[in-house]
């Protein structure tokens, strides 16, 4: 018979090669889900605000005579529920909202209504790999029909 040799702490080399590795996939793997929610969030935020517009065309006019006071820009807040809360949050700057008409009545102005959030992800390393120095920019936009007879008119 022959005598078996023993290799001393070679699993603990072979743990120690694979952890990084296994480390960086899992959360790449779980802020891949994050973003994805994000992005799902986002997506939503802006369509149910736009989806909003084309009916309240009087919210719509104050968007554009009062930018400073935008209650679209509010009802994107409101529906994007995880992103105000983060800690990079969506704000009202990030926020645009524009009709497209030309000041009078006609029933095939559009609303356009863009938000863009900037995702922060926890995995080490990521951010300087796709060379995203302040986040990876999530964009949504929504572009939708304002309702005729909603006497939409620009000033």
């Amino acid at each position: 018979m022959r005598k078996q040799r023993r290799f001393r702490g070679a699993s603990m080399v072979e743990f120690a090669l694979i952890f990084p590795i296994a480390f960086f996939l899992i959360t790449g793997f779980f802020d891949l889900g994050r973003a994805v929610f994000y992005y799902s969030t986002l997506t939503n935020a802006v369509r149910e605000a736009t989806r909003y517009a084309i009916v309240n065309a009087a919210d719509l006019d104050d968007a554009v005579n009062n930018p400073a006071d935008n209650s679209l820009q509010d009802k994107v807040l409101e529906y994007a529920f995880g992103l105000i809360t983060s800690s990079d949050p969506l704000t009202k700057e990030n926020i645009i909202v524009e009709p497209n008409g030309d000041g009078v009545i006609d029933p095939f102005i559009t609303v356009f209504i863009e938000a863009t959030y900037y995702f922060e992800p926890i995995t080490p390393g990521i951010q300087a790999l796709l060379g995203a120095s302040e986040g990876i920019e999530l964009k949504a936009h929504s572009e939708m029909l304002v309702t005729p007879g909603s006497q939409y008119v620009t000033e």
